[in-house]
Protein backbone atom coordinates (compact mmCIF):
# COMPACT_ATOMS: atom_id res chain seq x y z
CA UNK A 1 0.00 0.00 0.00
CA UNK A 2 2.60 2.33 0.88
CA UNK A 3 4.40 1.81 -2.72
CA UNK A 4 1.14 2.62 -4.09
CA UNK A 5 1.17 5.75 -2.45
CA UNK A 6 4.01 6.93 -3.55
CA UNK A 7 3.68 6.10 -6.93
CA UNK A 8 0.39 7.94 -6.96
CA UNK A 9 2.12 11.28 -5.01
CA UNK A 10 4.96 10.95 -7.51
CA UNK A 11 2.56 11.23 -10.50
CA UNK A 12 1.06 13.96 -9.34
CA UNK A 13 4.15 15.75 -8.84
CA UNK A 14 5.23 14.83 -12.10
CA UNK A 15 1.68 16.09 -14.03
CA UNK A 16 1.99 19.49 -11.59
CA UNK A 17 5.36 19.93 -13.42
CA UNK A 18 4.17 19.00 -16.15
CA UNK A 19 1.18 22.31 -16.15
CA UNK A 20 3.56 24.64 -15.68
CA UNK A 21 6.26 24.47 -17.76
CA UNK A 22 5.57 26.15 -20.65
CA UNK A 23 5.83 29.53 -22.64
CA UNK A 24 5.42 31.94 -25.03
CA UNK A 25 8.53 31.45 -26.96
CA UNK A 26 10.66 33.50 -29.28
CA UNK A 27 14.09 31.52 -30.30
CA UNK A 28 16.96 32.46 -32.95
CA UNK A 29 18.93 29.06 -32.69
CA UNK A 30 19.43 27.87 -29.47
CA UNK A 31 19.18 31.51 -28.03
CA UNK A 32 16.22 32.24 -26.32
CA UNK A 33 14.75 35.82 -27.49
CA UNK A 34 11.30 36.26 -25.41
CA UNK A 35 10.17 34.01 -22.68
CA UNK A 36 6.85 34.80 -20.65
CA UNK A 37 4.35 31.94 -19.13
CA UNK A 38 2.37 34.53 -17.83
CA UNK A 39 2.23 32.80 -14.79
CA UNK A 40 4.04 35.15 -12.48
CA UNK A 41 1.75 38.55 -13.44
CA UNK A 42 2.11 41.70 -11.51
CA UNK A 43 -1.52 42.12 -11.48
CA UNK A 44 -4.07 39.54 -12.50
CA UNK A 45 -8.00 39.58 -13.83
CA UNK A 46 -10.11 37.47 -12.11
CA UNK A 47 -13.19 38.37 -13.77
CA UNK A 48 -15.03 37.38 -17.32
CA UNK A 49 -14.30 40.41 -19.73
CA UNK A 50 -14.79 43.15 -19.60
CA UNK A 51 -13.45 43.44 -16.50
CA UNK A 52 -12.93 47.29 -15.68
CA UNK A 53 -11.28 46.37 -12.09
CA UNK A 54 -7.84 46.20 -12.44
CA UNK A 55 -5.10 47.00 -15.61
CA UNK A 56 -3.77 44.22 -15.44
CA UNK A 57 -0.87 44.42 -18.17
CA UNK A 58 1.46 41.53 -18.99
CA UNK A 59 4.86 42.69 -17.22
CA UNK A 60 6.96 39.77 -16.40
CA UNK A 61 8.43 38.42 -19.35
CA UNK A 62 11.93 36.68 -18.25
CA UNK A 63 13.42 37.12 -20.99
CA UNK A 64 12.47 40.11 -23.49
CA UNK A 65 10.19 42.46 -22.54
CA UNK A 66 6.18 43.59 -23.08
CA UNK A 67 4.98 46.99 -24.03
CA UNK A 68 1.47 47.76 -24.67
CA UNK A 69 -1.26 50.23 -26.15
CA UNK A 70 -4.76 50.22 -24.95
CA UNK A 71 -7.28 52.62 -23.98
CA UNK A 72 -9.16 52.09 -21.90
CA UNK A 73 -6.71 49.96 -19.67
CA UNK A 74 -8.98 46.92 -19.61
CA UNK A 75 -8.57 45.71 -22.70
CA UNK A 76 -5.55 44.06 -22.86
CA UNK A 77 -5.15 41.91 -19.65
CA UNK A 78 -3.44 38.82 -18.25
CA UNK A 79 -6.45 36.58 -16.79
CA UNK A 80 -7.61 33.50 -15.18
CA UNK A 81 -11.21 33.99 -15.68
CA UNK A 82 -12.84 30.28 -16.84
CA UNK A 83 -16.10 32.11 -16.80
CA UNK A 84 -18.11 32.82 -20.47
CA UNK A 85 -17.28 34.63 -22.77
CA UNK A 86 -13.74 33.25 -21.70
CA UNK A 87 -11.94 29.98 -22.49
CA UNK A 88 -9.83 29.07 -19.44
CA UNK A 89 -6.21 28.63 -19.81
CA UNK A 90 -4.64 26.06 -22.51
CA UNK A 91 -1.80 25.45 -19.81
CA UNK A 92 -0.67 26.76 -16.52
CA UNK A 93 -3.58 29.09 -14.99
CA UNK A 94 -2.93 32.54 -16.67
CA UNK A 95 -3.65 33.37 -19.81
CA UNK A 96 -3.28 36.92 -22.16
CA UNK A 97 -7.15 38.62 -23.09
CA UNK A 98 -7.35 41.14 -25.78
CA UNK A 99 -10.62 42.73 -26.38
CA UNK A 100 -12.37 45.79 -28.27
CA UNK A 101 -15.47 47.42 -27.65
CA UNK A 102 -15.13 50.15 -30.08
CA UNK A 103 -12.16 52.86 -31.03
CA UNK A 104 -8.77 51.91 -30.98
CA UNK A 105 -8.08 48.48 -29.83
CA UNK A 106 -5.12 47.19 -27.71
CA UNK A 107 -1.79 46.43 -28.60
CA UNK A 108 0.76 44.12 -26.99
CA UNK A 109 4.28 43.86 -27.97
CA UNK A 110 6.75 41.39 -27.14
CA UNK A 111 10.60 42.64 -27.66
CA UNK A 112 13.43 41.26 -27.74
CA UNK A 113 16.99 42.14 -28.92
CA UNK A 114 17.37 43.11 -32.67
CA UNK A 115 18.22 40.67 -34.70
CA UNK A 116 19.17 40.74 -38.10
CA UNK A 117 20.46 37.07 -39.70
CA UNK A 118 19.18 34.11 -39.83
CA UNK A 119 15.29 32.66 -38.76
CA UNK A 120 13.73 33.72 -36.05
CA UNK A 121 10.87 31.44 -34.43
CA UNK A 122 7.90 32.58 -32.39
CA UNK A 123 5.31 29.89 -31.20
CA UNK A 124 2.24 30.67 -29.22
CA UNK A 125 -1.37 29.58 -28.47
CA UNK A 126 -4.34 31.48 -30.09
CA UNK A 127 -7.92 30.98 -29.38
CA UNK A 128 -10.85 33.20 -30.74
CA UNK A 129 -13.93 34.16 -29.15
CA UNK A 130 -16.08 36.74 -31.20
CA UNK A 131 -14.96 37.33 -34.40
CA UNK A 132 -16.15 41.28 -34.68
CA UNK A 133 -18.71 43.05 -37.02
CA UNK A 134 -17.95 46.16 -38.11
CA UNK A 135 -13.94 45.67 -40.32
CA UNK A 136 -12.04 42.95 -42.08
CA UNK A 137 -9.88 41.90 -39.49
CA UNK A 138 -10.12 40.52 -36.19
CA UNK A 139 -6.61 40.09 -34.99
CA UNK A 140 -3.47 41.37 -36.62
CA UNK A 141 -0.11 39.49 -35.36
CA UNK A 142 3.36 40.93 -36.61
CA UNK A 143 6.57 40.06 -36.23
CA UNK A 144 8.95 43.54 -37.27
CA UNK A 145 10.97 45.86 -36.07
CA UNK A 146 10.14 48.81 -33.54
CA UNK A 147 10.61 51.86 -36.10
CA UNK A 148 11.87 49.69 -39.26
CA UNK A 149 8.53 48.14 -40.56
CA UNK A 150 7.27 44.70 -40.60
CA UNK A 151 8.32 41.79 -42.09
CA UNK A 152 6.15 39.23 -41.59
CA UNK A 153 2.01 40.04 -40.80
CA UNK A 154 -0.78 37.82 -40.46
CA UNK A 155 -4.10 38.26 -40.14
CA UNK A 156 -7.32 36.59 -39.29
CA UNK A 157 -10.19 37.64 -41.88
CA UNK A 158 -13.88 38.07 -39.54
CA UNK A 159 -16.23 36.79 -42.50
CA UNK A 160 -14.88 33.92 -43.68
CA UNK A 161 -12.01 32.76 -40.92
CA UNK A 162 -8.75 32.55 -43.01
CA UNK A 163 -5.94 33.61 -42.40
CA UNK A 164 -4.31 36.12 -44.75
CA UNK A 165 -0.74 37.56 -45.47
CA UNK A 166 0.14 41.02 -46.44
CA UNK A 167 2.93 40.65 -49.04
CA UNK A 168 5.57 43.42 -50.62
CA UNK A 169 2.53 44.98 -53.24
CA UNK A 170 0.84 45.80 -49.90
CA UNK A 171 -1.91 42.91 -51.26
CA UNK A 172 -3.26 40.18 -48.43
CA UNK A 173 -2.61 36.64 -50.21
CA UNK A 174 -4.85 34.01 -48.85
CA UNK A 175 -2.21 30.89 -46.30
CA UNK A 176 -4.92 28.57 -47.17
CA UNK A 177 -5.06 28.23 -43.51
CA UNK A 178 -7.88 29.03 -41.14
CA UNK A 179 -9.02 29.73 -37.55
CA UNK A 180 -11.70 27.66 -35.71
CA UNK A 181 -13.19 29.73 -33.57
CA UNK A 182 -13.46 28.30 -29.87
CA UNK A 183 -10.56 26.34 -29.95
CA UNK A 184 -7.14 26.56 -29.19
CA UNK A 185 -4.83 26.40 -32.17
CA UNK A 186 -1.17 26.10 -31.83
CA UNK A 187 0.35 29.30 -34.01
CA UNK A 188 4.31 29.24 -35.76
CA UNK A 189 5.94 31.98 -37.11
CA UNK A 190 9.60 31.41 -38.95
CA UNK A 191 11.49 34.40 -40.07
CA UNK A 192 13.75 33.94 -42.94
CA UNK A 193 16.15 37.21 -42.47
CA UNK A 194 18.77 35.99 -45.06
CA UNK A 195 15.94 35.21 -47.46
CA UNK A 196 13.25 37.24 -46.70
CA UNK A 197 10.46 34.90 -46.44
CA UNK A 198 8.63 33.34 -43.43
CA UNK A 199 6.72 30.48 -43.02
CA UNK A 200 3.31 30.05 -40.81
CA UNK A 201 2.34 26.71 -39.14
CA UNK A 202 -1.29 26.22 -37.46
CA UNK A 203 -1.44 23.06 -35.67
CA UNK A 204 1.21 21.23 -37.84
CA UNK A 205 -0.25 22.74 -41.18
CA UNK A 206 2.55 24.61 -43.17
CA UNK A 207 2.94 27.32 -45.96
CA UNK A 208 6.59 27.82 -46.54
CA UNK A 209 8.04 30.46 -48.29
CA UNK A 210 5.57 33.79 -47.90
CA UNK A 211 6.79 37.21 -49.00
CA UNK A 212 8.01 39.63 -46.56
CA UNK A 213 5.81 42.90 -46.24
CA UNK A 214 8.81 44.88 -46.22
CA UNK A 215 11.72 43.59 -47.53
CA UNK A 216 13.99 46.54 -47.48
CA UNK A 217 15.80 46.16 -44.64
CA UNK A 218 16.10 42.79 -42.90
CA UNK A 219 16.07 43.52 -38.78
CA UNK A 220 13.45 42.35 -36.14
CA UNK A 221 13.51 43.20 -32.29
CA UNK A 222 9.27 42.65 -31.91
CA UNK A 223 6.22 40.26 -31.72
CA UNK A 224 3.13 42.47 -32.02
CA UNK A 225 -0.83 41.26 -31.60
CA UNK A 226 -2.98 43.59 -31.74
CA UNK A 227 -7.63 43.52 -32.28
CA UNK A 228 -8.54 45.33 -35.31
CA UNK A 229 -12.34 45.08 -35.50
CA UNK A 230 -15.06 45.93 -33.15
CA UNK A 231 -16.92 43.86 -30.62
CA UNK A 232 -14.22 41.15 -31.47
CA UNK A 233 -12.18 39.23 -28.35
CA UNK A 234 -9.31 36.66 -28.64
CA UNK A 235 -6.63 34.78 -26.05
CA UNK A 236 -3.05 34.00 -26.34
CA UNK A 237 -1.49 31.20 -24.25
CA UNK A 238 1.86 29.68 -23.87
CA UNK A 239 2.47 26.17 -25.58
CA UNK A 240 3.31 23.00 -23.40
CA UNK A 241 7.49 22.68 -23.55
CA UNK A 242 8.13 18.88 -25.05
CA UNK A 243 10.31 17.92 -21.79
CA UNK A 244 6.81 18.82 -20.07
CA UNK A 245 4.97 16.08 -21.99
CA UNK A 246 7.68 13.46 -21.87
CA UNK A 247 6.87 13.81 -18.47
CA UNK A 248 3.22 13.85 -18.40
CA UNK A 249 3.22 10.97 -20.45
CA UNK A 250 5.21 9.22 -17.79
CA UNK A 251 2.93 10.34 -15.08
CA UNK A 252 -0.03 8.27 -16.46
CA UNK A 253 1.65 5.41 -17.95
CA UNK A 254 2.83 4.71 -14.24
CA UNK A 255 -0.31 4.98 -12.89
CA UNK A 256 -1.84 2.77 -15.68
CA UNK A 257 0.78 0.08 -14.95
CA UNK A 258 0.14 0.29 -11.29
CA UNK A 259 -4.06 0.01 -11.98
CA UNK A 260 -3.36 -2.79 -14.31
CA UNK A 261 -1.43 -4.97 -11.73
CA UNK A 262 -3.98 -4.09 -9.08
CA UNK A 263 -6.41 -5.76 -11.58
Amino acid sequence: MASVLRLLALACVVIVLANTANATLITSGSTTLFYDDFESASELSTLPAPDATVDADPNRASSGAWSVSENPSYLLQVTNSTTSPDPGAFEGNNYLRFIRESGSGPRAYATFAEQSEGVVHAEFMMYFGAMGVDLDYTSVVIMGHSTDGNRSVLATDSDDLDIRYKNGSDVYGNTGLKVTPGTWQKWEIDVDLTNKTFDFTLDGAKVSGLAFNNSDTTTLDRLSFSSTDHDSRFYVDAVPEPASMVLLTLAVVGVAVWARRRG
